[in-house]
Parts: structure tokens; C-alpha cells; sequence
């Protein structure tokens, strides 16, 4: 257990833990402030390793005072046990960005050059970072980035070597081939570092992927990135070039600097022809005149299609409804983002306009939704109540009077909820799964609560939409949360993949 006190600091609920540290968010009683506090687990505070790395990292942070690198406030130790007082970054962590968002390419552009100026910032003061991942930066709700976790940085002014013989630190997906290789690293390890995380922002994926580490070390020392437009398409190219000069395996055959990187990119911010304007680029350019002239010369020349787009149905011959008014029976062309699926002895269809396979049948109290099985309503007190009394489960604040037994059941966790889930045969939705289901007009999602779900790779919990927000937001909004997090208007609801 952590300390609910650090001098004038009150905790309010763990945000983050790590191998190493407890991050907790807390508030200044003096005057009246949030912040976060980092602290090292009672079970490291033995190893003498361990706390001189913890007491370097707030050292080294507070020498670095850049609006895009997360300020230290002060230091302490408590029972024998340091901690470290930060700013509080209100944000997405840059992973949850790069997974759920649909970022401009000159949005990602400056994004990432401000990351890139922030680190050389730090290059500058003799700092390299040494583990630059998606975790280890959040973008604040303005959209400006901010680096944290220098907990196993090198302090290249006093050389300090903190890492004992054999052991490798940092994040092997992103690492250097001369960092996972053990050798001597420069501020080049981290503009490796830069190219990886913005090659998995065009990709979602990282450069090598393997089944274990000895497979992944030998993949990062001795093969090629795959170049991005293979696996995405629509990857830009300029961002290609500047993510692939990154991943070069010789250091000296990579920007020199992490400035430099950031001047490629403050091109491509401006929408400006970049110093390293791909040939890929100009033959798609060309091509695309060509092709634009014989599209042109196609669409003059062929007989009008019917708007919209194309609904099929398996089994054929379903009746298809917009916004609940009959539209005709599949196949048909229709103007409209999500439609209604219908065929009798079936369950009905909600689902983007496009083929749509309808089950033989549903769970009672379950919606079907494109590829999922939905809860139509939010897990009510009822529910929850069975479970509770089915596995001893802690039973939620709000009370559970039998007048209220229908409504929602809030005041729960995120382990709760998927401990329900679980139970129950089911499991919470991604963050972008319940996006696409909210914006589905015949569920109506937007309840009362705010519902809890995962990111799309199983690291970071969300709260989505909530009535109050939704008003104030729209449909998307996102908030990050601990999984920890006990909110009174938290709840949530459950799918199943069909």
C-alpha cells in the first residue's frame, strides 16, 4: 500500500504503475492544485540500484525545463522511500493517439516534431533518453506533447553507467541495434527510438515484430524495415522517408540530430515540399495526373450509377431501413452512413452501410451491431447484483433498492466491470469499437454513465460518453482513466464477438 499523504500532498487515486514506481495523482492542499507523484515501490527500495536510478531520474528531469518535457516540482523521501512531485499532464498517452485517432498528416507532422525538439532539448543538457515509446509520452488535450520517464536515462555531462554488466534497459521494440546490441549509445539511440514510434503511428505496428526477444534483437541488428506503404497504403511518403532515414542501422547514416529531424518535419507540418521529397512522391503525382485525365475521359463516357453506396445482405433480400423509414429491399444502392438490416425469423441489423450477414439469432438483451453482439442497455444494478451474489464480488456504492434494480449500475472499476464481463461470458468493447457503436442512430448509446472500455491493444482504460459530456463533447469523447479509478457515475456494458 502507498502512503494517502506526502507532506502537503493528498492522494486521490493511483494513475499509473511500472516495474519500478507508483505514479499517483494527488492534490496541493496549499493551493489547491493536482499533481502527480511518482514514488518506487516499497518491494525496490532494498535495491541500491534501483533508488539511485528513481533519485537520477528526478534530478535529471528537473534539469530539463521545456514546455514538451514534464516538469519536476520537488523531491522528497518518505518512510525510506523516495518520491518525486510532478506536474499533472491532463492527456492521452501518445499510444492511446496513435491507435484511436485519425490525425492529419500535418497534424502527426508537427506532433512529432515537437517531440523530436523536446528531445533534443535534452540531447543538448547531455540527457538521452534511451527508452522513447508511445508510453512514455502523452499528447495534453491541447494536442502538444509532453516526454516523461527518464528513469533510465544517460547523463552524458557527469557519464554515469547505472546499467550493471548484462543488463539491457529500456524497450526492445524501439531500441537501436546499437543499444539492444549492449554497446555505447549517443543521442542518435533516441532518434532511432523517434523513428520507430512514428513508424508504428503509419503502420500500427512496430518496424520488427518477433515471438521473443532473442528473435526481435536479431531482426533489429540484421533485416530492413518493411517500408510503411507496404503496409499501409496510405502511408505519406515524405513521412516514409523521414521515419525509414530514422531506422538506418549505421547511427551516422541517420539525422545527426533529433533538430534535424524535427526541420524534415516542420516541412511536411506546412504541407511544404520536404528537403527529402521521396521519388515515390513525385511518380505517384505523376501518376495521378494520368490518372485523373482518364477518369475524367471514363466518367464522361459512362452511364449514371445510382448514389451511394451498395447493400448486400446474407441471406439475400433483406428490407433495409434508414433512420427507422423502409429504404427497399437489398441489393440497393443507398445515401446513408448506417442503415437497418431486416428479415423476418432474424434478428435485425444494425450496421455501416456496405454487406451485412444477418444471424440466425441473438441474445435476449443484446443488439447486434455490425460484427458484434451489444448489450442494447448498460449492465443495470439487477445484473450486477447476481454477480455479486454469484462470486462474493465487492458490491458497488450506489445502493441497490429494488425501486432502482433497472437502472444502471455505477461506482464500479475497471477490473470490476471486466470481471463481469467475464462472468457473464462477454467482454468490454475497445475504445474504437465503442465509438463506432455509438455513433449507430438506432442504439441510442448516450446513457446516463460514462461506460468503461480498452484501447485496441489491451493496455489503456477509458471512459466513453456519459450524457453530460456528450452534450458538451459529442459522441467521442474519450477520458483516460486508472483502472483503479472508482467514479460515481461510472458504468459500463458488455459485447460478444459473433
Amino acid at each position: 500500500m502507498h502512503p494517502t499523504r506526502f507532506g502537503k500532498y493528498e492522494v486521490i487515486e493511483e494513475i499509473a504503475r511500472g516495474a519500478f514506481g507508483i505514479v499517483l495523482r494527488a492534490r496541493d492542499s496549499e493551493i489547491g492544485r493536482d499533481v502527480a507523484i511518482k514514488v518506487m515501490r516499497e518491494e525496490e527500495a532494498d535495491d541500491d540500484g534501483v533508488v539511485e536510478r528513481f533519485v537520477r531520474e528526478s534530478r535529471l528531469a528537473a534539469r530539463l525545463s521545456h514546455p514538451h518535457i514534464v516538469r519536476v516540482i520537488e523531491a522528497g523521501v518518505l518512510g525510506g522511500v523516495p518520491y518525486f512531485v510532478m506536474e499533472l499532464v491532463e492527456g492521452l498517452p501518445l499510444a492511446a493517439v496513435i491507435y484511436t485517432s485519425d490525425l492529419s498528416v500535418g497534424d502527426a507532422a508537427r506532433l512529432f516534431g515537437s517531440i523530436a525538439r523536446a528531445v533534443h532539448f535534452a540531447h543538448e543538457r547531455g540527457v538521452i533518453h534511451r527508452d522513447l515509446k508511445p508510453g512514455n509520452i502523452l499528447v495534453r488535450h491541447d494536442g502538444e506533447p509532453v516526454v516523461m520517464d527518464f528513469g533510465i536515462a544517460h547523463d552524458s555531462l557527469r557519464r554515469t553507467a547505472l546499467t550493471r554488466a548484462g543488463e539491457l534497459l529500456g524497450t526492445p521494440q524501439y531500441m537501436a541495434p546499437e543499444q539492444i546490441a549492449g554497446g555505447r549509445v549517443d543521442p542518435r539511440a533516441d532518434v532511432y527510438a523517434l523513428g520507430a514510434v512514428l513508424y508504428e503511428f503509419m503502420t500500427k505496428r512496430t518496424p520488427f515484430e518477433a515471438s521473443g526477444f532473442a528473435e526481435l534483437s536479431m531482426r533489429i541488428l540484421n533485416d530492413e524495415p518493411v517500408p510503411p506503404h507496404h503496409v499501409n497504403p496510405m502511408a505519406d511518403a515524405a513521412l516514409e522517408t523521414i521515419c525509414l532515414k530514422c531506422l538506418r542501422k549505421k547511427p551516422e547514416e541517420r539525422y545527426a540530430s533529433a533538430r534535424a529531424m524535427a526541420e524534415d518535419l516542420s516541412h511536411v507540418g506546412r504541407l511544404e515540399p520536404a528537403v527529402v521529397a521521396p521519388r515515390r512522391q513525385r511518380h505517384v503525382a505523376w501518376m495521378g495526373l494520368v490518372g485523373a485525365l482518364l477518369a475524367a475521359v471514363l466518367a464522361a463516357a459512362a452511364p449514371p450509377r445510382a448514389p451511394g453506396r451498395l447493400i448486400e445482405t446474407t441471406p439475400s433480400g433483406a428490407s433495409i431501413y434508414i433512420d427507422g423509414r423502409f429504404a427497399g429491399v437489398a441489393p440497393l444502392y443507398v445515401d446513408a452512413a448506417w442503415v437497418t438490416a431486416r428479415l423476418p425469423g432474424r434478428p435485425d441489423v444494425h450496421s455501416p452501410a456496405g454487406a451485412i450477414s444477418l444471424p440466425i439469432m441473438s441474445p435476449d438483451g443484446m443488439a447486434v451491431v455490425a460484427s458484434l453482439l451489444v448489450d442494447a442497455h448498460e449492465v443495470s444494478q439487477a445484473q450486477y447484483a447476481a454477480f455479486v451474489e454469484a462470486t462474493g464480488a465487492r458490491a458497488p456504492w450506489k445502493s441497490q433498492a429494488k425501486s432502482r434494480l433497472a437502472e444502471p449500475v455505477t461506482g464500479v472499476t475497471w477490473d470490476e466491470a471486466t470481471a463481469y464481463a467475464s462472468w457473464a461470458g462477454k467482454r468490454l468493447p475497445t475504445v474504437a469499437e465503442w465509438q463506432a457503436i455509438a455513433s449507430c442512430p438506432a442504439l441510442g448509446l448516450a446513457g446516463g454513465v460514462q461506460e468503461w472500455a480498452i484501447d485496441e491493444r489491451g493496455v489503456y482504460r477509458a471512459l466513453c460518453g456519459g450524457s453530460a459530456a456528450m452534450e458538451e463533447h459529442g459522441r467521442e469523447v474519450v477520458i483516460w482513466r486508472s483502472g483503479a479509478s472508482r467514479l460515481p457515475d461510472a458504468g459500463f456494458r458488455c459485447v460478444r464477438d459473433r
